[in-house]
């Protein structure tokens, strides 16, 4: 398997949550969104980030998911807000995102919205 099959699953992803985010709002707006590989905003900062991470599997493998480079640049590129959408259970097999989301708990965040309603509006028609 070459690199560019590996991206497939995150590319499709990717395309899915242009495709719902066009149907909600204006052309303008969607214009004005970026959307890269966390490795895009190295360096760099927005105001609002989602950070997908793809990865929901029975052994736990989450990649580069895992790659605490990766998680603290998603973490740290974002000024006033932070979506994080994946699998609690899979990202909580390491030790960084359980710490993240123990961090969650304790702060009294908002950690979970209801997948099953998500998963619905990014579904292929």
């Amino acid at each position: 398997m070459c690199i560019r099959d590996r991206a497939i699953p995150y590319v499709h992803q990717l395309r899915e949550v242009r495709k719902s985010l066009a149907e909600i709002y204006a052309k303008a707006f969607l214009d004005k969104v970026e959307m890269l590989s966390v490795d895009g905003y190295q360096g760099r900062e927005k105001d609002l980030m989602v950070m997908l991470t793809t990865r929901s599997n029975r052994s736990g493998s989450l990649g580069f998911v895992a790659d605490t480079r990766r998680i603290c640049v998603g973490f740290t590129r974002a000024t006033r807000g932070l979506i994080v959408v994946g699998n609690q259970e899979t990202l909580m097999k390491t030790p960084m995102w359980n710490a993240w989301f123990e961090y969650l708990t304790q702060a009294n965040e908002k950690l979970i919205i209801d997948s099953t309603v998500l998963q619905l509006s990014l579904k292929p028609r």
